[in-house]
């Protein structure tokens, strides 16, 4: 098992000890009586160098080999003539070949999110998440979950996991993934809101990290077929009370995310980029009606009940200089299980958390209907009144139901924002995209 990493040997550079290294060739250069390979791991990236003078045969056997091929290294520290650490190689021996031709290659040094690469990047993402941008991307999602974790193990939260099997989607049949489950037909969740609001009757705070799936054709920036979703509901809680909640959550988890990638990670690529403007608490507020009005005076002509573009949200962010949000969102484009404002029952209690920068929206947040009978009503409205998958949903209003609360929050979507993305398929190593069969 390998248990020297080339971060561990740069933090400590110590030169003149024997060092022994398994790691990949990044890019190799012959000068003269000179052979450089600089050579990567996981965690960072060292130059070695192979003195012909010193040992010819290690300087021929080593010339062979190609880049991005695996290697085992040993040899001397010393520092370069710039007196950065290297090492003085005495053994060379190739583990791993190369036989595929990749141009760019993999571990290059090229623009990997640059739309001139799309389509080849994506037909060989097996291959290029070797890159160095994104493994960069691949640690911050990995030091973002444990943020969220942690957060929300401070805030008294208990994570539930949630089937990826139901029989009830969250919209409407056709745009959930079908499957057979043992001659049943079944889907894959779009959201676990419908168990978590099982579970908050009994932990009264409860989140949970997992696949969700979209049908829908989307092709936008924005959309993923499969996508992880942060899902939690608190009980005894109301829509401005999951609102303080959520903005609370955003603002703090990307605070030391952002935090950590300027001063405690080893990151390079990333942290070249501006940080997006995270705002500060409160964030603003703005109702869907006077979003509409907003864009009909900019000359949208935007029709009020219809769900707002990607082009809309854009406009909509140079009103603010962070995130913000847009409530009362109407009951015909939200799902049923919401309630509906007692002041107009055209419009749904619930809102939409915006990123800044025209990043679109971050999180949803809903008050949830509690009792029984407007629950009914409401499935009796969209058509779903005889629909018996429905009657263990309707059990949680009828024994001790209480007021809730829900949010839903696509970690790809906050990825994006955070590392000012271009597209959410880069903040997640294999995306699943509408057009394109998930291949590997």
């Amino acid at each position: 098992m390998k248990n020297i990493f080339i971060r561990s040997i740069l933090a400590n550079p110590v030169v003149g000890i024997e060092i022994k290294l398994l790691a990949w060739v990044r890019s190799k250069r012959d000068q003269k009586n000179y052979l450089f390979f600089d050579i990567e791991d996981s965690t960072g990236s060292i130059q070695i160098v192979i003195d012909k003078r010193l040992n010819t045969q290690l300087y021929d056997e080593s010339s062979h080999i190609k880049e991005e091929a695996s290697i085992l290294v040993k040899g001397i520290t010393q520092n370069d003539k710039k007196g950065n650490l290297e090492i003085l190689a005495s053994e060379v021996k190739l583990i791993g070949d190369v036989t595929l031709n990749l141009d760019p290659r993999p571990r290059e040094d090229f623009d990997i999110l640059g739309i001139n690469y799309t389509n080849y990047i994506l037909d060989n993402r097996h291959l290029f998440i070797r890159n160095r941008t994104f493994i960069e991307i691949m640690i911050f999602r990995h030091v973002l979950m444990k943020i969220i974790h942690k957060w929300f193990s401070q805030q008294g939260f208990i994570e539930v996991f949630s089937p990826v099997f139901t029989q009830i989607p969250l919209y409407e049949d056709d745009t959930a993934f079908c499957v057979d489950y043992f001659g049943t037909k079944t889907f894959l969740t779009q959201c676990v809101a419908f168990h978590l609001e099982s579970a908050v009757q009994a932990l009264e705070k409860v989140y949970s990290i997992g696949p969700s799936f979209r049908a829908e054709k989307s092709k936008s920036r924005r959309h993923l077929a499969e996508y992880w979703h942060l899902k939690g509901e608190i009980a005894f809680t109301d829509l401005v009370e999951m609102m303080e909640f959520a903005e609370k959550m955003i603002y703090e988890i990307s605070t030391e995310a952002l935090l950590y990638l300027r001063d405690q990670s080893d990151f390079i690529k990333l942290k070249e980029a501006t940080p997006p403007a995270i705002g500060s608490l409160p964030f603003p507020r703005i109702t869907y009606s006077n979003a509409c009005d907003y864009l009909n005076s900019k000359g949208q002509k935007k029709v009020w009940g219809t769900s707002l573009s990607d082009g809309d949200i854009k406009i909509l962010s140079t009103i603010f200089s962070g995130p913000y949000w847009i409530t009362g969102m109407p009951a015909k484009i939200e799902p049923f299980i919401y309630e509906l404002d007692p002041n107009n029952q055209e419009i749904t209690k619930t809102a939409d958390l915006i990123a800044s920068e025209g990043y679109g929206e971050l999180l949803g947040v809903a008050e949830k209907i509690w009792l029984y009978d407007t629950l009914k009503n409401r499935i009796m409205e969209s058509g779903k009144g005889h629909d018996n998958r429905y009657s263990w949903y309707l059990d949680l209003r009828n024994y001790g139901s209480v007021p809730h609360s829900g949010f839903g929050l696509g970690i790809e979507r906050l990825i994006m924002w955070l590392l000012k993305l271009n597209h959410v398929r880069d903040a997640i190593p294999f995306p699943r995209l509408p057009d394109r069969f998930p291949s590997p």
